[in-house]
């Protein structure tokens, strides 16, 4: 029954059997707990109202005490894992302090030889450390827990993106936060695996791979020298050339460049300048005027790159100096000040 329509969930919620379920996740039948598990999983998934209902009902510990029962049965061990993914996924998030304690067991089914129970847990993982705290406190946990070697090892998984995508994102999330959750990820080797996801032929892991690479570059220096140093910048320039049509990956890719900018000293600014950003950033006003917001960030970076005034053509200056007109008035801002004294 709540596996059919919205309303059909909320029938079974009000006649109370969420409490009812969270009991039979206790039972010495195994089968009878895996169907309880299922019921969950499914009232948790119709919406973010009852999942909560069903984490207040400590549905969560239970599963997590009954997956320890099912060492040798992997079909109750998918259908728990997604539960678990189900109890941890929703905007706004669920209660933090309530859904940490999956957090060992997720780790653990990362070395799975199931494909479905990884990419669970990977998404469970993803929806976790999408963290907006003060104090990365859900990255912090995520971080403790040692994932990330196995997170990046997945990285190489040849499973068409499915456990890609999630371990991506969970990966991009770490990097968010501050520099010494950013340096537990590069410490893994994450550096050498994302060259070859900037030419997947799936635009989603793509542009995971250059959201990922954009997070890591506003961290620290030697974390930007890093990944100078691994020619990653010219990877990005490549697929920017690649994907010269697609303004979402255009995006990523001119967040990265202001990114790496913004932090460098004048020696990696030296070294941005001569791989190319300069070309590359200039291309995308060209052949993204109308873009505001994509122009503001081509812009940033350009700003941030003081010495390629001296460098590109007069045609390039031309299409900077044609912006202060731009409708979009941080646009026209940026443009004026990285003219200066150039403005006539």
């Amino acid at each position: 029954i709540v596996s059919g329509t919205s309303a059909h969930v909320t029938a079974v919620v009000e006649a109370g059997a969420v409490p009812q379920l969270v009991e039979l996740l206790d039972s010495t039948n195994d089968d009878i707990a895996d169907q309880a598990i299922w019921a969950l999983g499914n009232i948790s998934g119709d919406s973010t109202n009852f999942r909560d209902c069903v984490l207040d009902a400590e549905a969560l510990p239970g599963i997590i005490r009954k997956m320890k029962n099912f060492k040798t049965n992997s079909s109750a061990i998918r259908n728990a894992t997604w539960a678990v993914s189900n109890l941890c996924r929703g905007k706004p998030p669920p209660d933090f302090s309530v859904v940490r304690v999956a957090i060992p067991v997720l780790a653990g089914l990362l070395t799975s030889k199931d494909e479905e129970v990884v990419v669970d847990a990977c998404w469970a993982l993803s929806y976790l450390s999408d963290d907006n705290t003060s104090d990365n406190k859900k990255i912090g946990a995520i971080v403790k827990s040692g994932v990330q070697k196995d997170l990046v090892r997945l990285l190489d998984s040849k499973d068409r993106g499915l456990v890609v995508v999630p371990a991506l994102r969970t990966i991009g999330n770490i990097v968010s936060g501050n520099d010494l959750q950013t340096q537990s990820v590069l410490n893994c080797g994450v550096l050498s695996r994302l060259p070859p996801l900037l030419k997947n032929n799936r635009k989603v892991i793509r542009k995971e791979a250059l959201w990922t690479i954009s997070n890591i570059v506003a961290g620290d220096r030697k974390q930007i020298k890093q990944t100078l140093d691994k020619g990653i910048i010219t990877c990005v320039l490549q697929c920017m050339e690649e994907n010269h049509n697609d303004k979402d990956i255009l995006k990523e890719a001119a967040w990265v460049l202001q990114n790496a900018a913004a932090g460098s000293d004048s020696n990696m600014r030296d070294y941005l300048c001569k791989v190319g950003c300069g070309d590359a950033l200039c291309e995308i006003i060209v052949s993204c005027r109308e873009d505001g917001n994509l122009l503001a960030i081509v812009l940033g970076g350009i700003k941030e790159l003081p010495q390629l005034m001296d460098q590109i053509s007069e045609n390039q200056k031309k299409s900077i100096r044609n912006l202060r007109n731009h409708p979009n008035t941080k646009v026209c801002s940026l443009a004026a000040e990285i003219l200066g004294d150039d403005a006539r």
